[in-house]
């Protein structure tokens, strides 16, 4: 997906690109169904009109969903199968797709959207990669008549509005309330505005309050055994994983996913990363700084978790320097974030960050011991 595409440019890519795809296919002596991947707008004709003037790159995928029904009448067995915008996969956010909805997130996160567009009826359907490939690769399976069309949304998307209200209040960013015309935003963009924000008219077209038919999509999901997953919990993956891989800058390993995520930390947004048997805190990845956009009173606190870890490093070179025994006493909850060394670490079971409250009883006995063993040296050394 490109903007800003002459239309030219685009129908090379879309249609002919389309158009050699489909002969090439028809030609195999043992063609059973070409799936065609257009897009939720160019399956709705209401909301053709609207992106047929937003762009290259939309007017040719009306080009070229045009021509695959073409073929379609012709008697070539081709399902249009036409998805919404794609967030990461439902159980690990995990995405390669750097744009669409990874935009909106990048820049909700760098407070760089100042207002919304439309009202409150205006939505942006979603849908899960894995659940998207599930499908398509279901479709040449289903037996009987196949329909010529799916499209592929989860109609339980929330509205533009509340959607960005959930990622920025999960991001611990100010919510964005302004909302301005749809057709004012293009206007602007159109004649300037897109240089300034670098957003281009085309991306306003996905928004809207159009609705569109899925029981087609329903029929083909009973058949083939699917659900619709989660999707509050597949974009709060997906936002984790876009802040854990920096959007597309670091390499995320797939095993520490499902115990990724941002989690509030004292009401801090604290990135906690690991295995499912071993979960570390550490600072966001990124500049823990950067939480200062929040507001005066986080923006201290920011300060205060980029202080401690700074100096915890050399915390932890003074720690290993003792010749004295060392005892940490920490909480099951609150483990510790660095490898002490060589110093003994007492875990005190389902007690958190104030084992001294939690386990008095346990603490006090642990005291004593060390006390213990301090007076056993000292009589051995006399």
């Amino acid at each position: 997906m490109k903007f800003g595409l002459s239309i030219e440019e685009a129908r090379r890519v879309n249609v002919e690109g389309t158009r050699t795809f489909v002969e090439t296919a028809k030609r195999s002596q043992r063609l059973r169904r070409v799936i065609y991947v257009g897009g939720f707008k160019i399956g709705a004709q209401n909301a053709r009109e609207t992106i047929a003037r937003a762009g290259g790159y939309e007017r040719s995928k009306i080009e070229a969903d045009d021509l695959v029904r073409a073929y379609e009448r012709e008697g070539v067995p081709i399902t249009r199968v036409q998805p919404g915008t794609i967030i990461g996969d439902s159980r690990t956010g995990e995405s390669k797709q750097l744009w669409g909805f990874a935009d909106l997130v990048r820049d909700l996160f760098h407070g760089k959207i100042p207002a919304l567009v439309g009202d409150a009826s205006y939505w942006m359907p979603l849908m899960t990669v894995d659940f998207l490939a599930r499908f398509i690769a279901g479709v040449p399976e289903l037996e009987g008549e196949v329909e010529g069309e799916h499209i592929v949304i989860d109609d339980a998307t929330p509205p533009m509005i509340e959607l960005v209200e959930r990622i920025t209040r999960h991001l611990g960013v100010p919510v964005v309330r302004r909302t301005v015309p749809k057709g004012a935003l293009e206007w602007f963009l159109r004649i300037g505005g897109e240089r300034l924000t670098g957003v281009s008219p085309e991306a306003v077209s996905f928004i809207g309050p159009e609705r569109y038919d899925v029981h087609a999509t329903k029929r083909a999901m009973s058949a083939m055994g699917l659900e619709m997953p989660d999707i509050d919990l597949a974009v709060r993956r997906t936002v984790d994983h876009f802040l854990a891989s920096r959007f597309g800058k670091r390499d995320v390993a797939r095993t520490h996913a499902l115990a990724s995520g941002l989690r509030r930390v004292g009401g801090i947004p604290t990135w906690v990363e690991g295995s499912p048997n071993t979960v570390r805190r550490r600072p966001p990845p990124w500049n823990p700084a950067r939480l200062g956009i929040v507001g005066r009173r986080r923006r201290g606190a920011a300060r205060l978790l980029a202080d401690a870890h700074a100096v915890r490093a050399t915390l932890g070179e003074k720690l290993r320097a003792l010749e004295v025994p060392v005892v940490i006493v920490a909480g099951e909850r609150d483990p510790l974030v660095e490898d002490p060394g060589g110093v003994e670490v007492v875990t005190v079971a389902g007690s958190g960050h104030f084992p001294q409250l939690d386990a008095p009883a346990e603490v006090a006995s642990v005291i004593a011991r060390v006390v213990g063993r301090a007076r056993l040296s000292v009589v051995r050394a006399a």
